[in-house]
């Protein structure tokens, strides 16, 4: 009897959660022997609206940590201009896949005709590279994605 009352309150809780977080005047919910109707206007429900079934679960395993999870971003550390290469002729400075180790020179930013060279903040393998060569960046703006090694 317990277990099914800490269960009733589970699912309480959790469409509580729902109802809150998300933008819904209305929140109607059916269940075998449980019947949740929540409106934020305090009418009572006169007609159904949009329904929408989802179906419960009894137990929902933990998701599994993939490599987009441990991604880190590296950010722009100032406004200017993206480049991957020190100049148009040269190799760029890494590549999707290039294993980098902290301090090593990753893009050029150019901010007011002087060239910055950015450097990596940690070790890992790049996942990603999120803008293009030639592209102005803002602060803070995403460039890479590196999966930490």
């Amino acid at each position: 009897m317990e277990e099914t009352i800490q269960k009733k309150d589970d699912l309480l809780e959790r469409v509580f959660e729902f109802y809150t977080s998300n933008s819904v005047s209305v929140l109607q919910v059916e269940m075998k022997d449980v019947s949740i109707n929540i409106s934020k206007n305090g009418k009572a429900l006169e007609a159904p609206v949009d329904t929408v079934k989802v179906p419960v679960q009894a137990e929902v395993p933990a998701p599994k940590k993939t490599a987009v999870e441990v991604e880190q971003i590296i950010s722009a550390p100032m406004v200017g201009v993206f480049y991957r290469s020190s100049s148009p002729e040269t190799d760029p400075f890494v590549e999707e896949g290039t294993v980098i180790k902290k301090g090593d020179v990753i893009c050029m930013i150019e901010a007011m005709k002087s060239f910055n060279e950015m450097r990596a903040e940690v070790d890992g393998r790049v996942s990603e590279i999120l803008v293009s060569n030639g592209q102005m960046v803002e602060f803070g703006q995403s460039l890479f994605k590196v999966i930490p090694e």
